[in-house]
């Protein structure tokens, strides 16, 4: 099993200087204990530590050694295909096999939009043509004919797509790039439409002669006392937590076997978490007990008085 993290910037600090060098702590830590990837998110609202995250992205990759450092995912509504590729191509060759470029087809408000596009029209046709923007920066990236972008022949991202759902599962395979579903934005179960997994799979195989790169993004509070966990989420919304939801809020063999189970219903083998906290030291003992799971053989869920932790 690979574990990654998906970071928004909400944690407890009195400044914005202070939650990037809480994030940058974060990250070092997800580092050391063994994490696959740790991707940043672009949000708009004043309450985040960042509005663009690439300009972290080259410090994540120097304060740190192995991990997969990316963007989860990249507003494409409101940036041009050119410039985005010129950055992630750029990028990638200065940190080979560790950059990825996810997108997302979220919006920020329309009077938001006119701003960053410096246009009076709310809604200019790329905000309404997500296959377009992922198809013309995925050309950009991979074109090194005469008019290809520098470094000439330089290493790749690694791109993803974004969604709730399945949809843009024919999208992935089409262009051979990775797909990440988030579950926690959605009520809908992992295994809704899970046989969609399986016929991507195929598909994507028999184009590429590759494995397709998937996992499943989760959020969620792991504590040591299953108590504790739901004590926490409690505080945070205010309402108990619900075994039945998407949320996985409980102790390490609690999130084992909740993993184990989607890993069952899907032959997803990689998962990306979003923790729910917000103090930064309970976030990094939650990856220190979560990296005793990474890479443990799970076929079955596991007993809980059997789980070494």
């Amino acid at each position: 099993m690979k574990i990654g993290i998906l970071e928004f910037g909400n944690i407890e600090q009195r400044s914005g200087a202070e939650v990037l060098e809480a994030v940058l702590e974060y990250a070092q830590c997800a580092d050391v204990n063994g994490f696959s990837r740790f991707w940043i998110t672009e949000h708009h609202p004043l309450s985040m530590g960042w509005n663009n995250p690439e300009m972290l992205l080259p410090t994540l990759a120097c304060y740190t050694e192995t991990i997969k450092i990316g963007i989860a995912g990249i507003l494409s509504a409101i940036h041009a295909p050119y410039r985005v590729a010129s950055s992630f191509k750029l990028l990638g060759t200065m940190f080979p096999g560790r950059i990825d470029l996810g997108f997302a087809n979220g919006k920020p408000s329309p009077e938001a939009c006119k701003n960053m596009l410096n246009t009076e029209s709310p809604a200019p046709d790329i905000y309404h043509n997500f296959h377009g923007h992922v198809r013309k920066t995925h050309a950009f990236l991979t074109d090194e004919g005469p008019a290809a972008i520098a470094p000439y022949l330089g290493d790749l991202p690694e791109m993803w797509l974004l969604g709730a759902s399945y949809q843009q599962l024919e999208l992935a395979a089409e262009l051979g790039v990775g797909f990440s579903r988030s579950i926690f934005h959605t009520v809908e179960r992992p295994e809704h439409e899970a046989e969609k997994v399986w016929e991507h799979r195929a598909q994507f195989a028999a184009i590429h002669q590759a494995p397709a790169p998937l996992n499943i993004a989760f959020a969620g509070i792991c504590d040591k006392d299953d108590r504790k966990a739901r004590k926490k989420f409690y505080e945070l919304y205010q309402t108990e937590y619900d075994p039945n939801s998407n949320f996985i809020v409980g102790n390490p063999a609690y999130f084992n076997d909740r993993l184990s189970q989607m890993m069952e219903q899907t032959g997803i083998e990689e998962f990306i978490f979003k923790d729910l906290q917000t103090n930064n030291l309970g976030r990094m003992d939650t990856l220190h007990l979560l990296s005793k799971l990474i890479s443990k053989p799970i076929s079955a869920p596991t007993d809980y008085d059997k789980l070494e932790l």
